[in-house]
């Protein structure tokens, strides 16, 4: 009997059996083996295919990825997330953080960009900077009024 790729042959077998989720099989195997952490394995599988960015593969024996929690990122291959840094935002199955823009800045685990509130502002995403005169949303500082 011939075992080709996806199934296996285990001893005594009759005919080739599909290989489960979770494992992959390649061309002969008489068992089936389990998937690493940072791959997954649907049913049927040759070899272990790797995790996509925005993704997570975690644990193994995993049939299909896990999407990237938000608050955090998950380039390919990932088998942990990794904290959002600060100035960028990440929602979920990010692969790459995303840059705040002009006018709004993101703590560290930022699931989106948050405007600049008023008597600040900010001008390069990270956190905002004190401006007494600044409405909401200033990317430069702006000189208060002189009184008379």
């Amino acid at each position: 009997m011939t075992c080709g790729p996806g199934t296996y042959c285990p001893a005594g077998s009759a005919a080739p059996v599909p290989c489960p989720e979770g494992h992959f099989c390649g061309a002969g195997a008489k068992e089936p083996n389990p998937c690493v952490a940072r791959y997954y394995c649907p049913a049927k599988s040759e070899k272990p295919t790797l995790c996509p960015a925005g993704s997570l593969c975690s644990k193994a024996a995993l049939a299909s990825p896990e999407e990237c929690p938000r608050g955090s990122f998950c380039p390919a291959g990932s088998s942990a997330a990794q904290e959002c840094i600060e100035g960028n935002y990440c929602p979920v199955g990010t692969a790459a953080p995303v840059p705040c823009g002009p006018g709004t800045y993101c703590p560290v685990g930022a699931v989106e960009a948050l405007p600049c509130p008023a008597g600040n502002f900010c001008p390069d995403g990270v956190k905002p900077r004190d401006c007494p005169c600044c409405p909401a949303k200033s990317t430069a500082a702006l000189d208060c009024p002189k009184k008379r």
